[in-house]
């Protein structure tokens, strides 16, 4: 059994009809740590779909093109409404069908922004609720645009033939004026984010650590300024007991941060998200 979370995992219990088999002990686990950025990430030009510039208001606003495929996606925001101000905010980003219809968000999933501040991070975006906000940060430090977005639609996608940008709503610092968007099939290599190709399947384990569960990924000090927030693997391998033989199984687990993939003799299971409540699957 494999399993592919962002933060700390919790219990784990095996159970089959009326009977418990507790490991958890004896896992082999792997943690995806990131390499500072020497530069800022910058999308290669040849992977440019369309550029706009949007104008004040607080309107919907973005383009058409002709559709192109991809899966991975790079929203560029080159500068502000307000001249000279360095913030970039966001409340909903989409992409549109050949119809200029929305395409389903759900599979979707932020890879990477320039910076958000703790209360407006990137995921705002993807949230459908236009009140909340990606903000870059304006406390602790105000970076120069451009900045820089990148998501995941969960799958290559054909058709793509629009985008729409919603600015916040409550307020104006930030609001979006130009914008560049990128498309590819393949995930960038980012400086200072989490390599997503990390296959927890196929990986070679010799060198893994071996944990006993609960577990946490990085002992955190008492007061933590960034606390992890990259991948990290677990693997489990042990004999099912000729006993199971013709009995539902059920994997049960006590929590996973904060999203879980969970593959079982190397097929996928189950995605879940949020890392406070329990969830349980049937193998």
């Amino acid at each position: 059994m494999h399993l592919r979370s962002c933060a700390a995992l919790a219990a784990v219990a095996c159970a089959t009809q009326g009977a418990e088999l507790e490991f958890n002990r004896d896992w082999k686990f792997h943690r995806v740590d990131v390499a500072p950025a020497a530069a800022p990430f910058a999308p290669d030009p040849g992977e440019w779909v369309a550029e706009g510039v949007c104008a004040a208001g607080r309107a919907a606003q973005g383009a058409a093109f002709q559709p192109v495929a991809g899966r991975y996606v790079c929203l560029q925001a080159l500068d502000a409404q307000k001249p000279g101000e360095p913030f970039a905010s966001l409340a909903e980003f989409e992409l549109l069908d050949a119809r200029q219809q929305p395409l389903p968000r759900s599979a979707w999933r932020v890879l990477y922004a320039d910076g958000a501040e703790d209360s407006q991070p990137a995921s705002a975006v993807l949230d459908g609720h236009p009140d909340t906000i990606w903000h870059t940060p304006w406390r602790a430090s105000q970076p120069a645009h451009p900045h820089t977005l990148v998501i995941d639609l969960g799958a290559q996608l054909t058709g793509i033939a629009g985008v729409r940008l919603l600015p916040r709503q409550e307020n104006t610092p930030g609001m979006l004026k130009g914008w560049r968007l990128y498309l590819r099939a393949t995930p960038w290599k980012i400086p200072g984010a989490v390599d997503e190709s990390f296959d927890v399947v196929a990986a070679d384990d010799a060198t893994w650590e071996r944990v006993c569960l609960p577990h946490t990924p990085r002992l955190e000090a008492a007061t933590v300024q960034f606390p992890f927030q990259g991948l990290c693997g677990y693997r489990k391998t042990f004999a099912a007991d000729g006993a199971w033989r013709g009995r539902k199984i059920f994997l049960q687990f006590g929590a996973a941060m904060q999203i879980a993939d969970v593959w079982v003799n190397g097929r996928h299971k189950v995605r879940h998200l949020g890392g406070y409540l329990p969830f349980t699957r049937s193998t």
